[in-house]
């Protein structure tokens, strides 16, 4: 392969990768998320198995995350539909090979091999996010329902609503905190919750007693924090949950990267018009249709989630 081939694979697969971003916009929003009355023969089944199946399984302010409620609904595309994405871009990727032939440049069948490679990188990002996201990170429903359910003595009513920013930084030292304790055997390593941390669980637990959410006397946040930490030695026990995926899931989850668009699509499942690309968020600004998800924003009380839902 000479120099000219690599050139051509490369220029096809930057622009196949590239362009994934606004197909996935086309498709998520005209496909996947078509309005009822104006479903038609190739969008009704698609918006059917999306939106009224996925979203309302995995409802972003109680079930986010795979559980009980959820465990059966599908959240990927079936093979069939893989194929004919896969025979897509590499349509796509012939026509611009001959875009490109039609204006000088010499035609290539890398550059559509290249097309085609990053369609599918790309599609398989946003299979294996998506994926993490909902089903893999069951460690943060885990830990999300032990602290929930020490705060509301494990009597969830689905209406206790904490910050996603916080419980995400409760979850990642909580398995931090976890495998230490696994690796020294020292108790103390479990209880090690920065102050922060600590302020903030006291402001939110304030702001739910406040909504009648809590009503029995709140305790201070590090109660709380020690009551989960102990499940979650029990739960880790006999369960293996601080095992290898819970350090796949403390690499991932400290990832900014992930955690951006993690935060992203969260607000995609709140508002369904908004944060339609799952990977690369290109076409949601180029379309105006990317809704701010930084911390500040979820810290509102709007956004918060219940991290112990009733099953």
């Amino acid at each position: 392969m000479n120099l000219e081939s690599i050139a051509g694979f490369v220029e096809g697969f930057g622009v196949g990768f590239l362009a994934s971003s606004p197909v996935e916009w086309m498709i998520h929003k005209h496909l996947l998320h078509a309005p009822k009355k104006k479903r038609n023969f190739l969008s009704r089944m698609p918006s059917e198995a999306h939106e009224d199946n996925h979203h309302h399984f995995y409802d972003g302010r109680q079930h986010y995350y795979r559980d009980e409620t959820n465990k059966n609904a599908v959240s990927h595309f079936s093979p069939s539909d893989v194929s004919i994405i896969a025979a897509s871009a590499a349509l796509i990727g012939y026509g611009y090979n001959a875009a490109r032939a039609s204006l000088g440049s010499e035609s290539s069948w890398e550059r559509v091999a290249g097309f085609t490679a990053g369609a599918m990188v790309y599609y398989t990002l946003y299979e294996t996010t998506h994926a993490i996201m909902h089903v893999l990170e069951q460690e943060r429903l885990t830990v999300g329902k032990a602290l929930g359910d020490a705060i509301q003595a494990g009597k969830p009513d689905g209406k206790l609503r904490l910050p996603k920013p916080l419980l995400d930084e409760i979850r990642t030292r909580a398995l931090d905190n976890l495998s230490a304790f696994h690796a020294s055997q020292n108790r103390a390593c479990l209880y090690a919750f920065p102050a922060e941390i600590e302020q903030q669980l006291d402001a939110a637990l304030s702001y739910n007693h406040q909504r009648g959410v809590i009503l029995e006397k709140i305790q201070p946040a590090h109660v709380y924090l020690a009551e989960t930490m102990n499940n979650l030695t029990s739960l880790s026990e006999k369960r293996g949950l601080a095992k290898w995926r819970f350090q796949m899931y403390k690499t991932i989850r400290k990832s900014p990267v992930f955690a951006w668009i993690d935060n992203h699509h969260f607000l995609h499942h709140q508002k369904y018009g908004a944060n339609l690309n799952v990977v690369l968020p290109l076409a949601d600004y180029l379309a105006r249709t990317k809704m701010n998800s930084s911390k500040a924003v979820l810290t509102n009380p709007a956004h918060w989630l219940c991290p112990n839902a009733p099953c």
